[in-house]
């Protein structure tokens, strides 16, 4: 895991295990040398680092990080039972390490003729915000025309039950609570107050003056149940993972 580590920081941590173990060992006589190409390159000097040390027999107390991979889809795809969601992001084995942002990506290259003005970053941002049920930012990035229905029918078609509970989420807010609320399987009570923004007009130095502020009052409309769900049961598996790791 500490090879693994330290290929992730030089920038390989979305390639299959086999591909950045291979690249460690042709690498490792000169590791130093390549901090100046790595794309982390702090991590990257860390991760060396402690390598070396456990080769001279020294504890290290070094903490290897991997990071979940499209989390929030994962979380839904589970919920659902999606299978074709779950493929795109590794919560079923492919055989390979799926990534995805870059599927849904090239999907949208592939049936635009590559004709599509997009980048993977934007993208990722579109699909990420998507699931948290926002339409602001992939109209933004797509537009209001082809492109973004093209976006959406892709969802459609690859994550069909994830992105209907997504969906279902938005029709679930109550337009007169105060909060909403809800109870996990770990008994772990969530309450999540609806701010609302209020603007009061003020006179500052004989001019008039809109201050903005939130209050605790009902909204006819909201998106934020979504993420906050997800949100929670996010919570939820690093509180039993925890409580695994803690176990006597």
């Amino acid at each position: 895991y500490l090879m693994i580590d330290v290929a992730n920081n030089f920038g390989y941590d979305k390639e299959d295990w086999d591909v950045r173990l291979k690249w460690f060992q042709d690498n490792e006589p000169h590791l130093e040398s390549l901090l100046n190409q790595a794309d982390e390159p702090a991590l990257y000097f860390a991760s060396v680092k402690a390598y070396r040390d456990v080769q001279k027999g020294l504890p290290i107390g070094y903490t290897v990080g991997l990071d979940a991979t499209s989390s929030g889809l994962q979380i839904l795809a589970c919920l659902t039972g999606d299978r074709s969601a779950a493929e795109l992001c590794n919560v079923v084995d492919t055989g390979h390490r799926q990534d995805a942002y870059t599927n849904i990506y090239n999907l949208m290259l592939q049936r635009s003729g590559g004709n599509a003005k997009i980048n993977r970053t934007d993208t990722k941002q579109a699909i990420m915000t998507a699931f948290y049920c926002s339409t602001a930012m992939p109209k933004k990035i797509f537009g209001e025309g082809e492109l973004l229905a093209l976006f959406y029918d892709i969802l459609k078609e690859f994550c069909p039950a994830a992105w209907e509970l997504n969906e279902t989420m938005k029709d679930l807010w109550n337009p007169t609570a105060y909060s909403h609320n809800w109870v996990l399987p770990d008994n772990f009570h969530v309450q999540t107050k609806v701010m609302d923004t209020f603007t009061d007009r003020v006179i500052f130095d004989e001019a008039p003056l809109d201050v903005s502020f939130k209050i605790n009052r009902p909204m006819p409309e909201g998106r934020s149940l979504g993420a906050n769900m997800t949100h929670s049961i996010d919570g939820m598996i690093v509180r039993e993972i925890v409580r695994r790791c803690s176990y006597d």
